[in-house]
């Protein structure tokens, strides 16, 4: 995607080595959980980090990237990481050895190299430092780890680390045998993830159309698209003399829906279609598309230019509606219950029992 954003644009991959680290537009839009298409920062899961975050450093994205594996995240450090980054716990006073390996990350161990920094301060020797750092990288466990315990509460107390704070780090190590990153990796990942947060951020229409374009899972294609037109952008159901076969951005802030991003539209309708144009108004476009996609266009009112988006989401679910109702805020609100324009698919029979969860949730409450 991001080699297809920058081929679009016109520049090469050396354009990316020359952008600014320190972009604060970038970090604001991340720190607002916009995270939608950013590799590998995608996720939900990841969404509810960068708000909590709040990134304004390329070594916060580092460390988030390290935050985010499953290590950190059962046993409770991505939470003591960003506590104590915003200041509303204090970091312990740990011994100077300890402080120089853990101090950047709040007295939190969340890379690789930490933990075996911890082990040498311990005095293991290398061969055995290497043993626990294949470990941690492939979940080995907290009980495979565990077997160095013995001699780890040894060698700190001849390092002369307090028992009480050598047992508390220990347990840090433990919780890292459920897998973290080493920090090489996660300053790759964070690279590339600032970069591809850049071009979201400064060049949102070709970023989230090129995105939706390539994502196979509707629900993260709808939200590149809700995301866009947070941003501020404007996306276009269809025009017919100017739509392609898929997402495209011909006009900028605006992305234009394609013939295959319909429902029922495949690439051969989709050529034939085209290949028609020019179409002198959209009665004429009509009287020459499949029937089938004629009737549900007329029933979205496209050509009236007034779009009914019940009936649009029909024939392109990914068309959504970025501001809600009050009266689905509302709903949202009391009920915890998605608005009706996103489970729609719900009634079509297949996911029927979760709408009836959902019904009868609200049928409770009331």
């Amino acid at each position: 995607g991001v080699a297809e954003i920058l081929d679009t644009m016109g520049h090469d991959f050396d354009w990316l080595y020359r952008l600014p680290l320190d972009d604060a537009p970038t970090y604001e839009m991340l720190s607002r959980g916009r995270n939608m298409g950013v590799f590998p920062l995608k996720g939900h899961s990841t969404g509810k980090l960068l708000l909590q975050l709040q990134p304004s450093h390329i070594n916060d994205l580092v460390a988030l990237a390290a935050l985010g594996r499953p290590g950190p995240l059962q046993s409770g450090g991505a939470a003591e990481y960003i506590e104590r980054k915003h200041g509303r716990t204090v970091m312990p006073a740990y011994h100077a050895k300890v402080m120089d390996i853990l101090g950047e990350t709040y007295g939190v161990v969340i890379y690789q190299e930490q933990v075996m920094g911890l082990m040498r301060v311990a005095g293991f020797d290398w061969p055995i430092v290497h043993k626990v750092r294949k470990l941690i990288s492939k979940s080995g466990g907290a009980a495979a780890v565990d077997q160095f315990h013995s001699a780890y509460t040894l060698g700190m107390r001849q390092g002369g680390v307090a028992a009480g704070e050598a047992e508390h780090l220990w347990e840090q190590c433990k919780r890292a045998g459920g897998y973290v990153f080493n920090k090489a990796h996660g300053a790759m990942y964070a690279l590339h993830a600032y970069w591809t947060a850049y071009l979201k951020c400064h060049h949102p229409a070709i970023f989230a159309c090129i995105m939706a374009n390539h994502e196979q899972k509707e629900a993260f294609q709808r939200q590149i698209l809700r995301e866009f037109r947070q941003q501020g952008g404007t996306l276009v159901l269809l025009d017919p003399n100017r739509s392609e076969q898929k997402f495209s951005s011909p006009e900028p802030n605006t992305i234009l829906g394609g013939f295959q991003t319909l429902k029922g539209v495949g690439p051969g309708h989709a050529e034939k279609i085209i290949a028609k144009r020019p179409y002198r108004d959209w009665t004429h476009f009509l009287l020459n598309c499949p029937s089938s996609l004629a009737y549900d266009l007329q029933a979205a009112g496209v050509h009236t230019g007034e779009v009914d988006l019940d009936s649009a989401l029909v024939i392109a679910p990914w068309f959504v509606n970025v501001k809600y109702l009050p009266i689905e805020k509302a709903a949202v609100q009391r009920f915890r219950v998605p608005p009706i324009r996103d489970i729609h698919h719900d009634m079509d029979g297949t996911k029927g029992s979760r709408l009836a969860r959902i019904v009868g949730r609200v049928t409770d409450v009331q």
